[in-house]
């Protein structure tokens, strides 16, 4: 028996949809150009961001509403004397940010950089131990 996507019920299509953007997040597409992977572990997640040719000192990290924004801004160096006969790249402004889940431990949050991939290692926070509380 052959189904097709009017078998299922809208609902079901919507809430497909809002996971996928969800998964999506706040990509601009022109940002997206920027390739990235995430990976989980048992102990966090890593954020790596592929930028070859950028300086880490150019790069900016940093939390802001619950979300880790990685930020570059391309200043063009004019050299003199030089014109281009063709010219297939460039380089480009990004900014992407990603919500954070909230068991991450954002004092723990690190980075470094290594041939051209930027990697944000965002630790998760450990769970409390069981606890017996005497009352006073």
């Amino acid at each position: 028996m052959k189904h097709s996507l009017s078998d299922y019920p809208t609902t079901f299509i919507s809430s497909l949809m809002s996971d996928v953007v969800n998964v999506l997040d706040t990509v601009n597409p022109l940002d997206a150009q920027v390739p990235m992977n995430v990976k989980e572990y048992a102990e966090g997640f890593t954020v790596e961001i592929v930028i070859p040719g950028i300086k880490k000192e150019d790069v900016e990290i940093a939390i802001d509403n619950n979300k880790l924004v990685v930020t570059y801004k391309h200043t063009e160096v004019e050299q003199e004397g030089v014109k281009y006969l063709k010219r297939e790249f460039v380089g480009k402004d990004f900014k992407r940010s990603f919500t954070l889940p909230n068991n991450i431990n954002v004092e723990g949050i690190n980075a470094s950089y290594d041939d051209g991939i930027l990697s944000v290692v965002l630790p998760k926070n450990t769970p409390a131990e069981k606890k017996t509380i005497e009352i006073s």
